[in-house]
């Protein structure tokens, strides 16, 4: 289990308020499933999410998802902002911000996720990362002077926005091309048609109200990807 949970955060690598369960029913129950993916014989259905387009289809986008993925995981999808969209021309050298990636364990396939085995998914995850509190760090994230170690996320925060969805959100310190940036990211655990995916949401960190925007963006797909699927 610890190699599955080293392989869930290298992938993550390569590439606001919480709300209640009941948020869910009041969203409409007649969304029709426009783009879907299949994992093994499972039909995922992927939502729509104002502001942003579901690109993997699109050969620039797959070909270079595709480089930092691998072979035990498949991709169901991958969100670009408009700004990230409106460049697919170049899309090889654009430097990625504000985008979702949905993907599955291929060791997973066809293994039914029960309530206990997602818990037992879930408690596994738990003391395998470096933890520190945001406040402890925040003051030097914004000095500039963080000591995070180059492409090693530290966890900030974990949490359930639903029973079904495990939330564990990273601070890291990565590299574009020559520029060091602070991102925030996120690794969420979804248990959904008697099957797990995880979907990650990847932020560069701009002020103190980007972790609250992450947090509510973050959570807002879950929502949505649990109503369609429903």
């Amino acid at each position: 289990m610890k190699q599955l949970l080293a392989l869930i955060i290298i992938t993550l690598i390569s590439c606001g308020s919480s709300l209640e369960d009941t948020t869910i029913n009041r969203i409409t129950q007649d969304t029709i499933c426009a783009n879907s993916r299949f994992f093994g014989e499972i039909e995922i259905c992927l939502p729509e999410i104002d502001g942003m387009t579901e690109s993997y289809s699109y050969s620039q986008v797959k070909k270079r998802s595709d480089l930092f993925s691998y072979n035990n995981n498949t991709v169901l999808g991958l969100y670009l902002s408009k700004q990230n969209f409106s460049k697919l021309d170049n899309f090889e050298n654009e430097g990625l911000d504000d985008y979702f990636k949905v993907y599955a364990l291929n060791m997973l396939e066809g293994i039914e996720i029960g309530e206990s085995k997602f818990k037992e998914l879930e408690d596994l995850s738990k003391g395998n990362y470096i933890q520190k509190n945001w406040e402890d760090i925040e003051e030097t994230i914004l000095s500039g002077n963080t000591d995070l170690s180059l492409g090693r996320p530290v966890q900030i925060d974990s949490y359930k926005p639903t029973k079904n969805i495990s939330t564990t959100i990273f601070i890291v310190k990565m590299m574009y091309g020559s520029e060091e940036r602070i991102s925030v990211l996120t690794l969420n655990m979804v248990r959904l048609k008697k099957t797990l995916i995880y979907y990650a949401y990847y932020k560069n960190y701009l002020n103190p109200k980007t972790i609250e925007q992450v947090r509510a963006k973050n959570d807002l797909f879950g929502y949505k990807l649990l109503e369609i699927n429903n």
